[in-house]
């Protein structure tokens, strides 16, 4: 709960300067980061077309229940988030601070949340990109697909 906080602080702080309503970019932020780190798990473990297919009914199309999936995981981070952040730890929403502990974040505590905020939220990317090029390009499938290739190839070079 603690490292919730932190995140939430930093980016709260950050938030605070600029908007009308810091608490809810700050939460946003956390949800979207989650949902998309949630998703690229999702895709790495090839468990998203079967989550995805609660959401689909006869005549809706691909993408319409892809769309309902992700509304509805972003609105439960939502709300997981909100009642851990103003329910359990009651953080203000006006100035961010809270009754639990105090975080006096240094720079390099602010950009080392900053940069996993980052990482969190393009994490999707990292992991499809994991799986397409290790997974997928070099796994062992791919291999015995081409083997024959291969052993006609050595052969016709006199290895085999």
């Amino acid at each position: 709960m603690q490292n919730i906080y932190k995140i939430f602080y930093v980016a709260f702080s950050n938030f605070h300067t600029r908007k009308e309503l810091p608490w809810f970019n700050a939460t946003l932020l956390l949800t979207s980061c989650s949902a998309s780190f949630t998703l690229g798990l999702l895709a790495v473990t090839g468990l998203f077309h079967s989550v995805r297919s609660i959401f689909t009914f006869p005549t809706m199309p691909e993408k319409l229940s892809t769309l309902f999936f992700v509304i509805t995981l972003c609105g439960m981070y939502w709300f997981i988030y909100y009642y851990i952040l103003f329910t359990k730890l009651k953080i203000s929403k006006s100035d961010g601070s809270c009754p639990y502990y105090k975080f006096n974040p240094t720079r390099r505590e602010k950009i080392l949340t900053w940069a996993f905020l980052i990482i969190l939220g393009c994490s999707s990317l990292i992991l499809i990109g994991i799986d397409m090029i290790f997974i997928q390009f070099l796994s062992l499938n791919t291999m015995y697909h081409y083997l024959p290739l291969y052993i006609s190839i050595f052969s016709k070079q006199g290895y085999v």
